[in-house]
């Protein structure tokens, strides 16, 4: 497949992923949504999946995390947490446009100090493995990821997890983001084969089977994946 294969629309009702997420014969019991930003995606799950027991938002921008909070004050299934995801315990520069832009990356380069609406947030980071430890989850059904480029990242520090086969399904988006951050999907491809995920494109209302995912190009268009363990399939 070439990189402009993958290309998508950023519209979840448009690109197949609101479709997936409500068609999945796959139980969502257990649910991390890492970078919740607003909380649309955990909404829409909420709304589709009557069978969700537990949802930890994991958010770093300390807005976004007051949005979430006003959002979903009364729901007892949900755990909000602000913090960032990485391979290890860190303290990282978070970048975003001060009330303009509600995506925060900690992959952008620092700008320079009169960028106008920049703002810096220092922001510790924590794992996914150290996620599961303190919220006692034995396992969880759907992984959300959407880390702004960081998402590689953010995998590696699932590395026990993924060890011990406690993901299910993750979902997870590749943009430009990525790039910023050194990173090709066709590595974190790698990464989920090497530990028993098949890795699926989605695309309008289908999932795209991807063989021999070693052998892709690297891209960076707009484009939203699944990858659904063995043990599940």
């Amino acid at each position: 497949m070439t990189e402009s294969s993958f290309l998508s629309s950023p519209d979840p009702a448009l690109n197949g992923e609101q479709f997936w997420l409500k068609n999945s014969q796959i139980r969502f019991r257990n649910v991390i949504d890492a970078g919740a930003n607003r909380g649309d995606w955990t909404a829409s799950l909420l709304s589709l999946r009557d069978e969700v027991e537990k949802v930890v938002l994991i958010e770093p921008n300390k807005d976004r995390i007051n949005d979430l909070k006003k959002r979903f004050g009364n729901e007892i299934r949900l755990k909000i947490i602000q913090t960032a995801l990485d391979y290890r315990e860190d303290n990282l520069n978070l970048i975003f446009k001060k009330g303009e832009d509600t995506h925060a990356s900690l992959s952008n380069t620092l700008p320079q100090r009169n960028a106008e609406n920049i703002c810096v947030q220092k922001t510790k980071t924590t794992s996914i493995d150290n996620v599961l430890e303190s919220q006692s989850f034995e396992k969880i059904d759907l992984l959300k990821l959407d880390l702004e480029g960081f998402d590689h990242y953010g995998l590696l520090g699932a590395r026990r997890a993924l060890t011990n086969e406690q993901i299910g399904v993750i979902q997870f988006e590749v943009t430009r983001f990525w790039e910023n951050s050194s990173c090709s999907p066709c590595a974190t491809f790698r990464l989920l084969k090497i530990h028993g995920f098949e890795i699926h494109f989605i695309k309008n209302q289908e999932l795209i089977h991807l063989n021999a995912v070693e052998q892709l190009p690297h891209f960076s268009l707009y484009s939203n994946f699944c990858a659904i363990h063995r043990s599940i399939l």
